[in-house]
């Protein structure tokens, strides 16, 4: 889960340094909903109780996360208008639902939580993963490219070891000592993020 904020962070630092009229909100589409169809139906007169029962904080899990899960009758996927509320803020409610419903020790929430947020996690990594499409690389992502021969997203000593510098400042480049340098430790690395003045 580290690796994934770490991830987004980069990915919200390039977008703002790349001066493009890319904007992340846009692309994972976070306005909450007007309070109108079938969302709203997931809201109850105890909703806002000052204390909620493990199970229905399930409950109420559940409703969020089978109205992210829903398809149009067209079956063409969901369908925000008739929710009344984005799939990415739907999932949202579910996961706190969820989160508190463990936190009390409801048996079936903790499973239900890791199923939820693994679905928001992948809404969020498409939407990201669509937004990074739409800008143009800095110069380090694209010397990061290259230098990343196994395609898998970090740089071993090895790879790293054709630029003598960053061979030479390794350890110091590994923010996180796990022994690879990522993207954001390697923009650091360049200074290209403090140039584009962040």
């Amino acid at each position: 889960m580290n690796k994934y904020l770490l991830t987004t962070s980069v990915i919200l630092i390039l977008t703002g340094c790349t001066g493009g009229n890319t904007n992340t909100q846009e692309a994972l589409n976070i306005s909450s909903s007007d309070g109108m169809g079938l969302f709203n139906e997931c809201f109850s007169s105890d909703y806002n109780a000052k204390v909620v029962l493990p199970e229905a904080a399930y409950q109420k899990g559940e409703c969020f996360l089978s109205l992210a899960m829903s398809e149009h009758e067209d079956g063409n996927g969901f369908n925000e208008l008739e929710v009344g509320a984005n799939q990415h803020t739907v999932l949202q409610y579910a996961n706190s639902w969820y989160a508190m419903a463990a936190n009390a020790g409801f048996p079936l929430a903790k499973t239900r939580l890791n199923h939820s947020q693994s679905a928001l996690y992948a809404f969020e990594s498409n939407a990201l993963t669509n937004e990074k499409e739409n800008y143009e690389q800095l110069a380090s992502e694209k010397e990061f490219d290259t230098l990343d021969a196994d395609r898998n997203g970090s740089l071993s000593f090895e790879e790293a070891s054709a630029i003598l510098e960053l061979a030479k400042s390794f350890s110091i480049s590994d923010f996180d000592e796990n022994g690879k340098i990522s993207l954001a430790e390697y923009i650091i690395y360049t200074g290209e993020a403090t140039a584009a003045g962040n």
